[in-house]
């Protein structure tokens, strides 16, 4: 069964607004555009709590034991989204919001489930918020309990302020409906840290009959500093004589490679990108929109038009602790393992340089997916690598990206320091 209950839908830019002043959620990843175009996303997005709010509106939980949501992908502003009945029983709906014909969040709402109601010991952060009846006041709907709506609210406020805070976001809740009634107009929050490495908290919140399970991730922007060239580097640069194509010249390395080639004004730099949009106006700069998963054949195109090329592969998939296994090992196999050996066969074809970065991390006994689809690559194109153009592989370390500080939250050197101090690594990437 599948029952598309309400179609058309919309968040608009000024009800994100209107919802960061009810419940005091000013994470700037939602409202703040310049912010929103440096995330990960490359715009702002609605909040969790914003769009669950929509969604239980449209729904009937008066009765529930307990509603899970997991947030698959985020929600973007003035974008139809539905809301589609998949499945409804005496014990539980299961609802899934597409946006885009994109699965976004699925929605389960148990009308008799066991009680799964757990605290945990350990704590990194704990928080205590009085409730006054002028502020109780504020949360009023006719359409879905106002302690529920408050605790949402809440909810969103210490995720997008106060802890994780500043970019973070909800990657899953879970609305339980208790016997008990606290009758004290106070919410108890505490978080307990679960991932040093990808900072995920696991949270609960209680507030009257609700005790709410959430996780969370962190979503670090932290800025990096880039060196500028010597007049050596310099020199290096405009020794290079074949135009240049990045693919995935938005972000990361291949937007820092990008402005290092501009300063070579005889020859042409192309790049392209897909979310976030390239704004520098170089007269040598060539910018193109392209989904290199469903439009490779205008890569070809441009490939064709402008050779000889130095080609650079960075185009890298949208990966957040939201996604499943399943999902990030498709993705991981196509960016990094099928469109990029299309395109070195496209690159010999046209007498064109090939350049991949692979990752440092890779060994035959242990290799996460991410090193594995790298790995699989170097291994397809050995054969490949013995033609007249260069295929050169570099096995890049650990560095900070705008893409992995929006997962990690540690302190690495950028690409820029070690490119300005290994002369062989700049002999690989400059195909000197």
């Amino acid at each position: 069964m599948s029952i598309t209950l309400a179609r058309n839908l919309k968040i608009k830019k000024k009800d994100g607004l209107n919802f960061s002043k009810l419940s005091g959620d000013n994470n700037p990843i939602h409202i703040n555009e310049v912010a929103g175009q440096a995330s990960q996303f490359g715009e702002n997005i609605v909040h969790g709590c914003l769009i669950l709010l929509r969604i239980l509106k449209k729904v009937k939980i008066d009765n529930f034991q307990l509603i899970k949501i997991s947030f698959r992908d985020f929600i973007k502003y003035n974008k139809n989204y539905k809301i589609v009945l998949q499945k409804k029983s005496k014990h539980k709906n299961i609802y899934e919001i597409y946006q885009e014909d994109e699965l976004k969040i699925l929605l389960n709402i148990f009308f008799k489930t066991k009680n799964e109601i757990k605290t945990f010991k350990e704590k990194t952060y704990e928080k205590k918020i009085k409730i006054s009846k002028a502020k109780k006041n504020k949360y009023n709907d006719s359409k879905i309990d106002p302690n529920l709506k408050l605790a949402l609210c809440q909810l969103s406020q210490f995720v997008g302020v106060e802890y994780p805070g500043k970019y973070s976001l909800i990657n899953e809740i879970n609305i339980y409906k208790k016997k008990s009634f606290l009758e004290k107009n106070l919410i108890n929050i505490r978080s307990n840290k679960l991932d040093k490495r990808f900072n995920l908290i696991e949270n609960y919140l209680e507030y009257k009959k609700y005790f709410i399970n959430f996780k969370t991730s962190i979503r670090p922007q932290l800025k990096i500093k880039l060196e500028k060239p010597s007049k050596n580097i310099l020199k290096e640069i405009n020794k290079i004589k074949n135009n240049i194509l990045i693919i995935g010249g938005s972000n990361g390395i291949g937007n820092d490679l990008m402005k290092l080639f501009l300063n070579n004004k005889k020859i042409k730099v192309i790049s392209t990108f897909y979310k976030n949009e390239i704004k520098l106006k170089n007269k040598n700069l060539i910018s193109a929109k392209i989904d290199i998963t469903k439009n490779i054949k205008m890569l070809q195109r441009i490939i064709k038009k402008y050779s000889p090329l130095n080609i650079y592969y960075f185009a890298t998939p949208i990966i957040n602790t939201r996604i499943n296994s399943k999902i990030r090992n498709k993705l991981y196999s196509e960016f990094y393992i099928k469109i990029p050996i299309k395109l070195v066969k496209v690159s010999l074809k046209y007498n064109n340089n090939f350049f991949y970065p692979s990752t440092s991390f890779i060994n035959e006994k242990n290799n996460s997916n991410y090193s594995l689809s790298k790995m699989i690559f170097e291994k397809k194109i050995k054969h490949l690598s013995k033609r007249k153009n260069k295929i050169n592989v570099l096995r890049i370390p650990r560095v900070n990206t705008k893409h992995n500080l929006s997962l990690l939250n540690e302190k690495l050197p950028n690409f820029r320091e070690i490119l300005f101090k290994d002369k062989e690594i700049r002999k690989s990437v400059f195909f000197l």
